[in-house]
C-alpha cells in the first residue's frame, strides 16, 4: 500500500521548467543543426483608387487654368466609384497636390496605408467640387510604368525616362518614382553640373520626380535662369545639387542684315542657316545634313549617308 502511493505521488508531482543550460556549458558546443533564416519581411501593402486617367494635353482645352488628369475609366465597386468618380471628370488636386500625369496618382495613391481617406478636387463640365475616397489594398501588383524618352530642351538640356522595376530596386526607390537620364543636349546645365548618363533624377525642389513624363510636366512651369534644387541617385547614393536653368534669351536666333548676313537658329529641330552677301554663300545645317551654296550654281552637301536595309535569309 505505501509502494502504491509513493508511485501516485510521483506522477502528480508538476513538472519541471526545460532549465537552459549555462553558458559555460554551452561554449564551444556544436551547433544543434542549421541557423533558422528570419523570413523576408514582406512588402507593405500598398493603397489602390480604382480610377484610370490619363494627362490632359499641354495646349488642350485650355478654358480652364487646371490641367490636371482627365477620367478614362473608373472600377466597379472601387473607391473612386463609390466616390462618385466618373469618366470624363478631370481630377485637378489629390491632398492638395496638383496631379500632372497618370503615374504621379498612382505612385501617390500607393503610399497612402491602406484604409486612408483622401480628399481630391473634381471639376465636371463647369462645376468644380471635392470628393472624399477611403483606399483599399491593392490586390494585384501595380505595374511598372512605361520608360518611354521625354525630352527636355528648355530648361535643363536632357532627355530621360521612367524607372523600370529592376531598375527602381536597384537604386533603392519605390516604384513610379524618378527619372533615369539617357542623354544630354549641347549645354545642359544639368551635364554641366557633373551629371551622367545613367544617374537618376529623384527629387525636384524637394518633391518626388514620378517619371520622365512628371519631370518634363513639372519644368514647364519653372523660368529660365533659376535656381533648382535637385536630388539625384547614382547607384544608390544620393546627392543633392543646385542647377540653375538655360536662359535661351541669351542664345541668338534670328539675325538679318539685309543683302549681307542672314542667321537662323531653331534649336529644337537643329536647323541652322548662314548666308552672306545676298546668299552668295549660304550654308544650312539640319540635323547631322549639311548643304553648302556658292554662287547659287555650285552646291554640296555632306552628312551621315548610313541606311537600314532589309537582310533577305
Amino acid at each position: 500500500m505505501r509502494f502504491a502511493i509513493l508511485i501516485l505521488s510521483l506522477g502528480l508531482a508538476p513538472a519541471e521548467e526545460p532549465r537552459q543550460p549555462p553558458a559555460s556549458e554551452t561554449a564551444g558546443a556544436p551547433a544543434a543543426g542549421p541557423p533558422v533564416l528570419a523570413a523576408a519581411p514582406a512588402a507593405p501593402l500598398e493603397s489602390y483608387l480604382g480610377a484610370h486617367a490619363t494627362a490632359v494635353k499641354h495646349l488642350e482645352e485650355r478654358e480652364f487654368e487646371e490641367t490636371g488628369l482627365s477620367v478614362t475609366e473608373v472600377v466597379e465597386n472601387s473607391p473612386a466609384h463609390e466616390a462618385g468618380i466618373q469618366p470624363g471628370d478631370r481630377l485637378l488636386t489629390l491632398a492638395g497636390k496638383p496631379l500632372r500625369t497618370p503615374q504621379q496618382l498612382e505612385a501617390q495613391i500607393a503610399s497612402f496605408k491602406p484604409g486612408t481617406e483622401v480628399e481630391l478636387e473634381v471639376r465636371r463640365e463647369n462645376r468644380k467640387f471635392a470628393v472624399k475616397a477611403r483606399t483599399v489594398p491593392r490586390l494585384a501588383p501595380r505595374p511598372a510604368p512605361p520608360s518611354d524618352p521625354f525630352v527636355e530642351d528648355r530648361r535643363l538640356g536632357a532627355t530621360v525616362a521612367s524607372l523600370t522595376e529592376p531598375e527602381a530596386r536597384a537604386e533603392n526607390l519605390p516604384l513610379g518614382e524618378g527619372a533615369r537620364i539617357i542623354g544630354f543636349y549641347p549645354g545642359s546645365p544639368l551635364e554641366a553640373a557633373g551629371l551622367e548618363k545613367g544617374d537618376v533624377l529623384w527629387k525636384l525642389a524637394g518633391e518626388p520626380v514620378y517619371g520622365g513624363e512628371d519631370f518634363l510636366a513639372r519644368l514647364r512651369n519653372v523660368e529660365p535662369d533659376v535656381k533648382v534644387e535637385l536630388e539625384v541617385s547614382r547607384r544608390g547614393e544620393r546627392r543633392a545639387l543646385a542647377v540653375r536653368t538655360s536662359n535661351r534669351l541669351r542664345s541668338l536666333q534670328y539675325f538679318h542684315f539685309p543683302g549681307i548676313v542672314i542667321y537662323e537658329w531653331n534649336p529644337r529641330k537643329k536647323d541652322k542657316t548662314f548666308g552672306v552677301l545676298l546668299n552668295l554663300f549660304k550654308f544650312t545645317r539640319h540635323d547631322e545634313e549639311r548643304t553648302y551654296r556658292l554662287f547659287y550654281l555650285i552646291f554640296w552637301t555632306t552628312g551621315d549617308n548610313e541606311e537600314l536595309r532589309k537582310v533577305e535569309p
